[in-house]
């Protein structure tokens, strides 16, 4: 049994869109999923909601927790990875980025997420795998799309699915109940051994 936690996006709830979806269907798996509501979701602040992430991660081991954020919950994802201490809590089994950025899109508010730069080897560091979702179409990151996703692919050596449709899962006004790819993804990140790198060379895991 793994632990999924979502951060959400900006102007959302933990009630929106698939969230839902994806806590049922991975529960219905076996699996423990938890979308924790973060702070003021319409005028968010990075502090608040990395303290409020990081305290949602701090009661399930990483090696068996698997990181998804959408758009700039995505964000709010890097940025714990970034002062996670790997040496002493280990990297987390996977990240699931959903439609989230590489760096700023725009948004004045939102300027705080993305100060200062990341620190790409630490974030990459932290856990075993990256896989992204990302939609061609994504009206956020607009014309520089394919330059966020090469930089999570270079990055951190993100494996990427880009749908040629699909816009910001779902773009503001729209709602979106089900994303069956990111099932697929969380799936493809739970570890068969926990606490075991695989990234790492000799690494083995044997059947129970």
């Amino acid at each position: 049994m793994s632990t999924t936690i979502v951060s959400h996006g900006f102007g959302m709830t933990n009630q929106d869109h698939w969230y839902p979806y994806l806590r049922d269907e991975l529960g219905a798996a076996g699996h423990r999923v938890r979308v924790p509501q973060l702070p003021e979701p319409q005028a968010p602040q990075a502090d608040a909601w990395l303290k409020a992430l990081t305290a949602e991660t701090a009661v399930s081991p990483a090696a068996d927790t698997v990181l998804v954020g959408h758009s700039l919950g995505g964000v709010n994802v890097l940025r714990l990875l970034e002062k996670h201490d790997v040496d002493a809590e280990g990297p987390y089994a996977g990240v699931v980025l959903v439609a989230s950025m590489a760096g700023e899109v725009g948004y004045d508010a939102l300027a705080g997420f993305f100060e200062p730069d990341f620190e790409w080897p630490r974030i990459r560091r932290a856990a075993r795998t990256f896989r992204i979702l990302h939609a061609a179409d994504d009206p956020v990151t607009g014309a520089a799309t394919g330059e966020h996703i090469m930089r999570f692919v270079t990055e951190l050596g993100a494996t990427a699915t880009v749908t040629a449709t699909g816009g910001h899962f779902p773009t503001t006004g729209a709602s979106r109940l089900q994303l069956p790819e990111a099932i697929r993804l969380v799936n493809d990140s739970v570890p068969n051994c926990p606490g075991i790198d695989e990234r790492e060379p000799g690494a083995v895991c044997l059947p129970p």
